[in-house]
């Protein structure tokens, strides 16, 4: 893409010569007062040299919308354009997008721009707001399509208003975020074909080994199962996309479920797991499931800490004062002070390298989605107990 490709036509006045827009106004500046103005901002060389140390896009734009100034990463990303190129286009028309050209006033002017996040950020951001948005560019001939995360905030220099804009690329973002859904799609399909036909297998065998070889194949799927899961879970909650569905939970039958779920874990040989003779038997309104995340990492974690011959106990109690139910799980071992200063941090870990989420997950899931409130105590004379306190 080369400067004549994307020259700006120049205008006399600000009102006359473009009218018709489907959408954002679609005046522009003069080619001398947008000189004037980009001069004015290149008065402060200071400025210039921060703003081109950020390894992020940043335009500087006028109350029109046309850029005054571009860092050094913008430009690099303009296949090395000189300043003085850029200025008085719009960042649709930089990008070569397809629809800039639409109509006489250029980008943000046409019936698509509606949907553009960066047009949409860009006029919030002349209305006083700060506003972050994704944008979509597919280029003229689609020639190259851009995912971006665009922030538009109001910028005051010289007693002018400009709009302080930056943009990131996201295009691995969004593609590792495609890949991963068709992933677990199809994971999730086959592993559902495989259980229920172990499932099958111990229900309908004569032979007492082939059964017990079912059950092991059965067990073993529906740990993998709930490994995969958890890993979907995590992702679409730091995501923001992890949907809860709340139904009717009762405690007992609860913690009996995911005991014989862990209890085929291998971190669960040569130890036992008891359910607490106090637990209380009542109902709940959650999400069965990321509950089960959240009580399970518990659970997984104490049997990864308890020593052979050990035993990990797992219970809930009533609180009657604020009408929550607490679930706790409990090992005889002390964590030690530098771990239980990073116990919740993202990818902290006592484990080796690739691990450091299970923790993690039980205040992101039981936190922000389930509206609970984790935490643990851990004492030489009492060992550790996790906690998750839930609204019933």
């Amino acid at each position: 893409m080369t400067s004549s490709d994307i020259a700006v036509k120049d205008v006399m006045t600000t009102t006359t010569e473009y009218e018709q827009t489907c959408f954002a106004p679609a005046e522009r500046l003069n080619r001398q007062d947008i000189e004037k103005q980009s001069t004015a901002f290149s008065k402060s060389p200071l400025v210039q040299r921060h703003l081109d140390l950020i390894p992020e896009m940043i335009l500087i734009l006028n109350e029109q919308r046309q850029i005054i100034f571009a860092n050094q990463r913008a430009r690099s990303m303009f296949n090395q354009l000189p300043q003085q190129s850029l200025i008085g286009m719009r960042q649709g028309e930089v990008f070569n997008c397809m629809h800039a050209r639409e109509t006489e006033g250029g980008c943000g002017t046409s019936a698509f721009c509606h949907n553009c996040g960066a047009v949409n950020a860009i006029l919030n951001a002349l209305d006083g707001s700060y506003a972050v948005q994704e944008c979509r560019i597919l280029a003229e001939h689609a020639e190259t399509a851009y995912d971006f995360r665009v922030t538009a905030a109001p910028y005051f220099y010289n007693d002018e208003r400009y709009i302080f804009f930056t943009i990131v690329d996201i295009s691995d973002e969004k593609r590792r975020q495609v890949l991963e859904r068709i992933f677990f799609h199809d994971v999730n399909n086959t592993l559902q074909v495989l259980v229920m036909s172990a499932e099958m297998l111990t229900k309908h065998t004569a032979h007492k080994e082939d059964n017990e070889l079912g059950q092991i194949i059965y067990n073993g799927l529906e740990m993998l199962t709930n490994e995969i899961g958890a890993q979907q879970s995590l992702l679409y909650a730091e995501d923001g996309n992890l949907q809860i569905k709340r139904e009717q939970i009762h405690s007992i039958s609860f913690l009996r479920d995911i005991t014989k779920l862990y209890s085929h874990y291998q971190c669960a040989d040569n130890k036992s797991i008891v359910i607490s003779p106090d637990s209380c038997d009542i109902e709940l309104y959650s999400d069965r499931t990321q509950l089960g995340r959240v009580v399970g990492n518990m659970l997984k974690n104490a049997l990864e800490a308890a020593a052979e011959t050990e035993v990990v106990t797992i219970g809930c109690e009533e609180l009657t004062d604020n009408k929550m139910i607490r679930f706790q799980v409990h090992n005889p071992q002390c964590m030690t002070l530098e771990v239980q200063q990073q116990v919740f941090n993202r990818s902290f870990t006592t484990k080796g390298s690739g691990r450091g989420t299970g923790t993690y997950s039980i205040k992101l899931l039981g936190e922000r989605y389930l509206h609970g409130k984790s935490g643990f105590v851990s004492t030489p004379e009492q060992g550790t107990t996790f906690m998750i306190d839930l609204p019933l």
